[in-house]
């Protein structure tokens, strides 16, 4: 698998808006030392390795969020945020419907996501929408919870309120998870 530089654009977005277009500057110096991908400007046309892209998603959470991975939740809604409103991918929010874009979900996925024989489905059944990801590259909480905080900002911004609930994940969830999304009056 490899992941589109679009989504290290988001971040970049996020970071430098948080910590400072310097912040930002020093992580890549930093990650050139160990990293040789990122000697060359990332793109949105980029396809970054899977070791480099945790690699570097490991030392943002480490950097500018003081480990807790439980940030991959926030940075996953800021991405979306950025990404279906200014960003490459505001088009997947153009029908205004909830339906489309739970059915749009997993033409995201393969926007990101490429080379890979991972899938990712979403279904609406009723008030609850599914997002069901399989045969993962490994578990890490960048693909797990970066993605539901992705999809369930994805909801807000079409108007929706939701609860989020793993239903399968983690490290001993495998190369899988799965989260159901209950619409709220």
């Amino acid at each position: 698998m490899r992941i589109k530089g679009t989504a290290l654009l988001a971040r970049k977005a996020i970071i430098e808006e948080a910590f400072g277009k310097e912040a930002w500057s020093k992580l890549l110096a930093d990650m050139r030392r160990t990293r040789p991908f990122f000697d060359e400007p990332v793109t949105a046309s980029s396809l970054i390795p899977v070791p480099d892209f945790l690699g570097i998603h490991d030392e943002i959470i480490t950097r500018f969020y003081r480990g807790d991975t439980n940030a991959y939740f926030r940075l996953g809604e800021q991405s979306a945020e950025w990404a279906l409103t200014v960003g490459p991918y505001k088009s997947f929010m153009t029908r205004k419907d909830l339906a489309s874009f739970v059915d749009s979900f997993p033409a995201l996925w393969a926007a990101y996501f490429h080379e890979t024989t991972s899938t990712c489905a979403a279904t609406l059944n009723g008030d609850v929408i599914t997002l069901d990801a399989r045969d993962l590259p490994v578990w890490h909480p960048y693909f797990e919870f970066l993605v539901a905080g992705y999809m369930k900002k994805g909801l807000e911004l079409l108007g929706a309120r939701v609860a989020m609930q793993r239903v399968r994940g983690g490290p001993d969830g495998g190369k899988a998870f799965r989260y159901d999304f209950r619409l709220l009056p």
